[in-house]
């Protein structure tokens, strides 16, 4: 009798991948889903943790160096560097002035964009419908192929051949807001859903069909210009080869305030490279095609010729490179901020090293700011090593490899753990031919048809074609306690003393098991002072401080795994066709799916509690959360009719590939409490918070797809037939949706204990339909219950011209009226009416009534303002007039006048007829002279009251001259800070204060 012999084939594929996508067969090219550069994701991140509570859900604080502020009428603009404590990620980018620091302003449009960029190709209205009317899969594969460049030919179902598959998502800021917006219409670009309803105006523009910039103007009628000519360095590029490419940001070109100042805004680009290190494999275990080839007969069985496989499988998805741009300086109110950087090619890659703050009329430098790095020893990043500024110096160190007891950093012995942080290996890891995935997958069931005898996976695949990292895991014995490697440790300030961050690993359950890693948190915070004294802050996570948080989706190591179907077509005989199949178990060091580990993957705890320590003892601060996702995240649903061909134990572990599908940027964490307890522990203070939804939109964002099944062409005939003969969908999908609105606070309830008893207040908020407050209810449960309500109204509650000229300006935030009610009686109204002068719109008067409407009285009149919006003159309830003359570029008053009217100062000048401009040019020589003769002239009319000034621009007033002629001087040092003050009348000078600094190192 003959003997069976089954030939069986394991075929080994090592590729590369990267976090954003999934690895795909040659024939396979989906539009595929684009991030925004790694720069423009660092401010992505910033706005999106930024807060200013002591500490956050997350377990991370904020710190803030201010560099300089630049002051414009109604408008203040921070320089800042801040820091993020949520650790740093394996070959983060050090972005602009070190990893970990952001500088801002940051201030930018960018977007994700899904499928095809929203302007180059339009969605499909119909889609949904059009999928729900599909009953059979092979129609739905035809129809969804549509949307993937064509899998099965030139198809044009329902007209929807090559369709953009979703909407894409983007995310603004501006000096005062941050947020998301959508094109909820796939037709159209006309109309923009803000996702947090924010109260912003916001403009697409359009150049050729290329969507080439924005405009905003927020709710106080500031307009932010984004984007423009490309010569302008203002827009980030994304290039792929293998997808179309798209802008994926557009930088802040300039700002108008209400009142016509200009910020403008200038960059320089920059070539943004994502990271392509060879570490970035999988490795695919592929099931024996061959075996599809035979017939087991019942008796003697022949032995077949194996059918050669002539394509190989080539996995290769290719990263994006970007053209993006980098701040390069502020021109605002004369004068201009400079940003200078390193070279692009050096180890300090365009990082800031100076800014310059110079006065444009003069040339002086007003402010000089300078920035030194490190980054040696082969260290992935630089880091910002110390910040001088005015004489003053801060000092910053980092956890580095020999403080953690880890041996210096190399590219063999360093990766990221599955969460994206450092790891390290004391084992030599070979990452430039064998990838490196997670222990677990030794005991992966992975079971071939025929398998030969004795065959194991992990000692014939995984052993010898990867690097297993005995604690690269999520089970209880993972160390992750070393993922703050890199993170700032101390700060050394200028005044004397320092702080320092201590951290320890996130900790969350995954089925029952307690896993610690996907990041850090705080654990510790010491602040020393110049004098050497401590004050200490520590924190305690989760319930009871059981140390337990919540991860924002599910993460397991089947998140790391794949399974592919192949399906190989080729010839038996001239005209007839056939096809074999076989699978592909897929191994990747980083996540399948869109739900990007790097931005989505966080772990929040329910309960922090805070610790501070001082020398009376420790009191705690325990604040309480309601834990919100702005994203829901889940798997893929398996559709009812796929039919597989292949290992059914390899099937039965398809993985667990996360994807988003709602979008709901508005819903987030926010605090439901906090409690206070003194050093007995005794609880002396609480505050509950309640919040509202808004009305929002529940918008239909598109389809994501996952194909399943990857056909192998042999020649060019059409693989639908294959299709109709086996019947196994290509595709798996899901529909997702993009939600707008945000939790507003609807309710405060303070609650303080005392040895005699408990006062209760309570606040409540009330909203209208533009998220506006327009009711506060204050009331207090002690003493009778009394009840006070203000009413608070705006221009849009209003149908008068000026107010409908506010509205069409959006200048929506401003209160033009309040009314207070005691007790169910009216007790206090004031209302604040606008005016148009030389078309800025400005308060014109004040009313305000102690008796309901019918009492209102004139407050206050405004009687003129300049071109520059600066206030002339006005008038009190008692017709005393005030009036002020403006210089230096309409930048400071230089004279406040009461009791005389702008008319008669311009007269006594001797411009009756004309405004008071000619003074903006002059020096203080000239000032001072036009102030004497005011002087002089008001000096007999003792209603008349003078006061003059004289400033150094940029720095301070210099003098102060009463009408008397008494005059108080100012002296600053060379970093601009007040040195002493002095009286000076006839030449004499009488020390009032004197200042001095000390700047301990």
């Amino acid at each position: 009798m003959q003997k069976t012999i089954y030939i069986q084939k394991i075929f080994l594929l090592i590729v590369v991948t990267f976090s954003y996508s999934i690895a795909m067969a040659q024939q396979f090219k989906s539009p595929d889903v684009i991030p925004s550069s790694p720069q423009s994701q660092l401010i992505e991140n910033f706005y999106e943790k930024y807060f200013n509570n002591d500490i956050s859900a997350r377990g991370e604080k904020t710190i803030d160096i201010n560099l300089y502020d630049i002051e414009v009428k109604g408008l203040n603009i921070p320089i800042n560097i801040s820091y993020n404590t949520c650790g740093v990620k394996y070959k983060q980018s050090s972005g602009d002035v070190g990893v970990g620091w952001t500088l801002s302003p940051a201030a930018r449009i960018s977007r994700t964009i899904i499928g095809y960029p929203d302007e180059a190709m339009k969605r499909v209205p119909t889609l949904f419908d059009d999928l729900n009317k599909l009953n059979n899969h092979i129609d739905v594969d035809k129809y969804l192929s549509a949307f993937s460049s064509g899998i099965m030919g030139n198809v044009s179902y329902f007209s929807v051949a090559s369709r953009d598959q979703g909407c894409d998502i983007f995310t603004f800021s501006t000096l005062s807001e941050s947020g998301h917006f959508v094109f909820p219409d796939p037709s159209t670009l006309d109309k923009v859903e803000i996702l947090e309803k924010i109260n912003c105006q916001i403009t697409p523009i359009l150049t050729g069909g290329l969507l080439t910039g924005f405009q905003i103007v927020d709710g106080h009628g500031i307009t932010y210009n984004y984007g423009g000519n490309a010569s302008e360095h203002v827009h980030e590029d994304a290039y792929r080869t293998d997808i179309s490419s798209g802008t994926t940001g557009w930088a802040l070109k300039s700002i108008v305030t209400t009142k016509n100042d200009t910020v403008r805004f200038d960059y320089v680009g920059y070539t943004d490279r994502s990271i392509t290190e060879p570490e970035y494999k999988t490795l695919s275990v592929n099931d024996s095609y061959a075996y599809r080839m035979y017939v087991q007969d019942e008796g003697d069985v022949q032995v077949q010729q194996e059918y050669e496989l002539s394509i190989a499988l080539n996995f290769n998805i290719t990263l994006p490179n970007y053209t993006t741009f980098l701040l390069s300086g502020i021109e605002a109110n004369g004068i201009k901020v400079n940003f200078f950087r390193a070279s692009a090619d050096g180890i300090y890659s365009n990082a800031v090293d100076s800014i310059t703050v110079v006065d444009k009329q003069s040339g002086d430098i007003i402010k000089q700011i300078n920035l030194s790095y490190s980054g040696m020893n082969k260290r992935p990043h630089f880091f910002l090593d110390r910040l001088e500024m005015d004489g003053q110096k801060y000092y910053l160190s980092y956890y580095t490899p020999s403080d953690l007891g880890l041996g210096e950093y190399d590219n063999t012995h360093y990766t990221s753990d599955l969460w994206g942080y450092y790891l390290y290996s004391s084992t030599s890891l070979d990452k430039v031919d064998l990838p490196v995935i997670s222990r677990e997958f030794v005991d992966d069931s992975f079971v071939f048809f025929k398998p030969v005898p004795r065959a194991s996976l992990y000692d014939d695949v995984i052993k010898k074609l990867s690097r297993i990292i005995p604690n690269v895991n999520f089970k209880n014995d993972s160390d992750n306690t070393k993922a703050h490697l890199f993170s700032l440790k101390k700060i050394y300030f200028p005044t004397g003393g320092s702080q320092e961050f201590i951290y320890e690993p996130n900790e969350y359950l995954l089925n029952s098991a307690r896993v610690k890693g996907a990041g850090i948190r705080l654990s510790n915070v010491k602040t020393y002072d110049d004098n050497g004294n401590l004050h200490e802050q520590r924190y305690k996570y989760g319930e009871n401080e059981d140390g337990i948080g919540v991860p924002s989706f599910h993460l397991s190591c089947e998140t790391f795994a794949d399974v592919k179907q192949n399906r190989i077509q080729y010839s038996t005989s001239p005209g007839l066709y056939d096809y074999v199949s076989f699978c592909s178990r897929i191994y990747s060091p980083v996540a399948f799916g869109d739900a990007n580990i790097s931005s989505n993957f966080f772990v929040e705890y329910p309960q922090v509690h805070v610790y501070n320590k001082q020398e009376k003892g420790e009191n705690k601060i325990s604040y309480l959360f309601n834990l919100l996702q702005p994203l829901y995240i889940d798997v893929m649903p398996e559709n009812t009719n796929e039919k597989y061909v292949g290992s059914p134990d390899l099937l039965n572990n398809r993985g667990w590939k996360s994807y988003i599908h709602r979008y709901q940027y508005g819903i987030k964490t926010n605090i439901a409490s906090c409690r206070y307890f003194n050093s007995d522990g005794r609880l002396v203070k609480k505050e509950d918070y309640t919040y509202c939804r808004s009305a929002g939109l529940v918008m239909d964002g598109g389809i994501k797809m996952e194909q399943v099944v990857i056909p192998v062409y042999q020649d060019t005939y059409d693989f639908a037939h294959t299709i109709e003969l086996s019947r196994p969908s290509l595709f798996k999908y899901m529909t997702y949706s993009v939600m707008s609105g945000r939790d507003l606070l609807s309710k405060k309830v303070v609650s303080e204990y005392f040895a005699g008893g408990t006062v209760v207040s309570e606040e409540g908020y009330v909203y209208d339909d533009k998220n506006q407050l327009i009711k506060v209810i204050r009331t207090s449960q002690n003493g009778g219950g009394d009840c006070r309500i203000k009413n608070i109204k705006y221009p849009y509650n209003y149908t008068d011209a000026i107010s409908n000229l506010m509205v069409e300006r959006n200048m929506l935030d401003y209160p033009v009226e309040t009314i207070t009610e005691y007790n169910g009686e009216e007790v206090y109204r004031e209302q604040i009416k606008y005016g148009l002068y030389q078309n800025l719109l400005l308060p014109a008067y004040v009313d305000i009534s102690h008796d309901g409407l019918l009492g209102l009285k004139r407050e206050m009149t405004y009687v003129s303002y300049d071109k520059k919006g600066n206030i002339l003159e006005y008038v009190d309830k008692n017709n005393n007039h005030t009036c002020y003359i403006w210089g230096y570029n309409y930048k400071y008053p230089i004279a406040e006048i009461q009791g005389a009217t702008y008319d008669s100062v311009k007269s006594v000048l001797g411009h009756e007829n004309n405004d008071l401009s000619y003074l903006q040019g002059y020096g203080e020589y000239q000032l001072e002279r036009e102030l004497n003769k005011l002087r002089m002239a008001f000096r007999d009319n003792h209603p008349v009251f003078i006061k003059t000034f004289l400033y150094k621009p940029y720095v301070g007033v210099t003098s102060i001259t009463t009408s008397d002629g008494f005059t108080t001087k100012y002296g600053y040092d060379q970093f601009g800070y007040l040195k002493e003050s002095y009286l000076e009348r006839n030449g004499r000078k009488q020390l009032i204060q004197e200042f001095k600094y000390n700047y301990k190192l």
